[in-house]
């Protein structure tokens, strides 16, 4: 949960600059160095999810499960959070809803 929260406060830190960040995004979809340049943003993300949650599943910390469909889940949980927030900060307590969306998810696969 620290680690959670550490992330939560590093999103608000760059908050100002996500719909920049959008804009990038939006423009990727035309742009195949923009494309190459996410992939490899978005695989390096992954990877360092992916390898906590192998070490929390090798030390029965975690369920055995599939670790790429849980970081791929993961990863759309904070992006959507991220977009919603952009178009509606009023909508999403950005914080609040990081740690608790997070934190289901990990209660999810955390091991009897």
């Amino acid at each position: 949960l620290q680690y959670i929260e550490m992330l939560a406060s590093e999103f608000e830190q760059i908050e100002e600059l996500t719909p920049l960040v959008y804009d990038y995004y939006s423009s990727a979809t035309r742009d195949e160095e923009k494309q190459k340049f996410f992939r490899s943003y978005f695989k390096q993300y992954q990877a360092l999810m992916k390898d906590v949650i192998q070490r929390g599943i090798e030390a029965n910390e975690f369920k055995p499960i599939d670790v790429d469909t849980f970081v791929l889940t993961l990863t759309a949980v904070i992006e959507g959070l991220l977009l919603l927030h952009t178009i509606d900060s009023d909508m999403v307590d950005m914080r609040k809803q990081f740690i608790d969306s997070i934190a289901m998810l990990l209660d999810g696969i955390q091991a009897a």
